[in-house]
């Protein structure tokens, strides 16, 4: 009874798959990613996985640029986060950390881009550095 409650809740957070395209970088560096570009998509985000593959992420797409900020809600891998503009050009990188125990909604961390951005990109803890993608390197979709 167990396993088959734990199966009903994962697939009601996975109840539907992403599109997945490639990232290419202008450093010829390339990142599967899945695309979180509505509303519900991107509330959901990376929340309830135990991990995230290495040469893997997640790009919100937002239809115009505005300041961000997420948070690590339910997410329980360490991730960095890269705020990209409209020219798909890397503004900032942010590492986030998951919330230990319970906290209430209004006592998580946010994580803010310090200017306008029209895409943010979630890969696991270290992926740019390890990279070497630093601000200003850009990005094509396909």
């Amino acid at each position: 009874m167990k396993i088959v409650l734990a199966c009903l809740i994962s697939l009601c957070h996975y109840s539907y798959a992403l599109p997945i395209k490639t990232l290419y970088f202008s450093t010829h560096k390339t990142l599967k990613v899945e695309i979180a570009q509505n509303d519900k998509d991107r509330a959901q985000g990376l929340m309830f996985r135990e991990k995230l593959p290495e040469g893997q992420g997640m790009l919100f797409v937002f239809s115009q640029p505005q300041r961000m900020s997420f948070w690590m809600k339910n997410t329980f891998i360490p991730l960095t986060i890269g705020f990209f503009d409209a020219k798909k050009k890397l503004i900032e990188t942010i590492d986030m950390k998951p919330a230990q125990g319970p906290i209430k909604d209004e006592n998580l961390p946010h994580y803010e881009s310090s200017q306008p951005a029209v895409y943010a990109l979630e890969v696991p803890q270290g992926w740019f550095v390890k990279n070497h993608i630093k601000p200003g390197t850009t990005f094509s979709l396909k």
